[in-house]
């Protein structure tokens, strides 16, 4: 992030925008606490991060003054994001990184009041979502897969729920007429 000399007047998007790229300072400092066998974020990690900056809180943020920027601020960003229809734990997600970077803000002396305060995240949608039925697994995963084992594996786990490495593990005494006891996992080899 970069420091203002007249930080009321100023809008959000400079420090924003490059906020979590690889060699800005926030980034850099973060990575340093990492060790090159366990980094500090995955990159995986590292591109969520980016793609929840460029694709939602840039474009809203960019042009607030800092002077604007409060609680009914991320209230009104939240709403927008439910108009664009993402769910719950979407809009809790990119809330966070942006608490990351207002932190740092607080940090720098950018902002003094965080607006933050008195956010809390949103209920996640209870909406339960269902295995396939065995007609749908079987409908969806065409029964000509050359291996038969890998074909019966995906048939088991989008059934019911269950991870492959769960399924690798399914013995004959932990098969019962209505469920299948999960003890353990196995590695698919």
């Amino acid at each position: 992030g970069l420091l203002y000399e007249d930080k009321k007047s100023k809008v959000l998007g400079p420090y924003l925008k490059d906020f979590y790229n690889i060699d800005s300072p926030y980034m850099v400092d973060l990575m340093a606490t990492g060790t090159p066998d366990r980094p500090a974020l995955a990159d995986s990690s590292i591109r969520k991060l980016q793609s929840m900056l460029e694709h939602h809180i840039y474009p809203y943020f960019q042009n607030i003054k800092i002077k604007d920027f409060n609680p009914s601020t991320i209230k009104q960003f939240r709403q927008e994001l439910l108009l664009k229809d993402l769910s719950h734990k979407s809009i809790n997600n990119i809330v966070s990184a942006l608490t990351t970077i207002t932190k740092s803000m607080l940090n720098d002396g950018i902002i003094t009041l965080d607006p933050m305060a008195g956010i809390k995240p949103m209920k996640a949608n209870s909406e339960k979502v269902d295995a396939f039925t065995t007609a749908e697994a079987c409908k969806l995963l065409n029964e000509q897969w050359p291996e038969y084992d890998a074909w019966l594996l995906n048939v088991i786990s989008s059934c019911t729920g269950m991870r492959v490495s769960e399924c690798c593990a399914i013995r004959p005494e932990t098969v019962h007429d209505d469920y299948i006891d999960v003890y353990d996992q196995q590695n698919e080899n």
